[in-house]
């Protein structure tokens, strides 16, 4: 099989960068990791648990907001620099929030939420962050229900 050859501008469909073309396929090499991404500060894991005491409360914060409001609430997150993942683990689906931030005090923590379906798990993360910790999860360090792990 001949080796794929690179493409530039003057060989490229309209609207091309001018740069050559990736390689891809068996033996291309490896793409970098942008810079930026791979100096990411992981500080740890954000432990705040809901309590039974916490069960009415939520509901009726999920109630009060709602799904429009939960929307507004992620593009807000992703304006202010934060990283909202959603996924399953086991049977349970797993919402987490990152801030990318390196002026804001959360920079570098991750705050994780379970649900039996991905929207009780984004409530519930929405309810720990603006609730539990008021948006602050240095808020409970001295004393507080959470714990960095």
């Amino acid at each position: 099989m001949p080796k794929q050859l690179m493409m530039f501008k003057d060989d490229q469909p309209s609207g091309g960068s001018g740069k050559p073309a990736k390689e891809t396929g068996k033996g291309a090499a490896p793409q970098q990791k942008n810079a930026r991404r791979s100096q990411q500060a992981f500080n740890g894991y954000i432990r705040c648990e809901l309590t039974k005491h916490d069960k009415d409360p939520f509901n009726e914060y999920r109630d009060r907001v709602g799904n429009d409001g939960a929307y507004e609430w992620l593009l807000d997150m992703a304006e202010k620099r934060y990283k909202v993942s959603f996924g399953y683990r086991d049977d349970s689906a797993i919402a987490s929030l990152s801030c990318q931030d390196e002026e804001d005090s959360n920079y570098g923590y991750v705050l994780t939420a379970f649900g039996g379906d991905t929207a009780t798990a984004v409530f519930a993360l929405m309810y720990k962050h603006a609730i539990k910790l008021e948006g602050d999860w240095d808020n409970g360090k001295d004393g507080g229900d959470w714990q960095v792990h």
